[in-house]
């Protein structure tokens, strides 16, 4: 029942984030159902026993690769499909906060592992999406090497 609802109000806050960043119609559904399936990838990655940044980075990775799809289908640009469907259910809020808190209160080992935490995932996330592009950029490339060569 607890991961319905953590779905539900991923869902929610895609939503939140598409009508934030101005997308319009169908999209909007696109980008929470893209958050909800983000979330729940993490959390399936997560409950396999998988470390932190590569969990962050697998999922980011195959969500930012949907992302460049969906942009190129539905005609819109890649950062509206991509921050709403990344931004809300990947970003480590918990991690940031206890970071700070154990800050203010001095207690420095605390501080240091969630600290070191929060910078992988915040590099994982990152990654993933620059991974994602860049694939997309040499799949471009070679396919409109092949339909050039074709035509010479």
């Amino acid at each position: 029942m607890e991961i319905l609802l953590q779905l539900v109000v991923i869902f929610i806050a895609g939503l939140g984030f598409a009508v934030f960043f101005n997308v319009h119609g169908y999209r909007v559904v696109l980008n929470s159902l893209g958050a909800v399936a983000a979330w729940g990838l993490y959390l399936a990655a997560s409950n396999a026993g998988g470390d932190v940044f590569w969990s962050y980075f697998g999922v980011t990775t195959l969500i930012a690769l949907v992302c460049e799809a969906l942009a190129r289908v539905t005609k819109t640009p890649t950062s509206l499909m991509t921050v709403p469907m990344i931004v809300p259910p990947l970003i480590p809020g918990s991690d940031l906060y206890n970071t700070f808190f154990n800050l203010m209160k001095t207690d420095m080992e605390a501080f240091a592992f969630y600290g070191i935490r929060l910078v992988l995932e915040i590099a994982a996330i990152n990654f993933g999406i620059l991974v994602a592009a860049s694939l997309v950029k040499v799949l471009q490339y070679f396919v409109l090497s092949r339909v050039s060569r074709g035509k010479a």
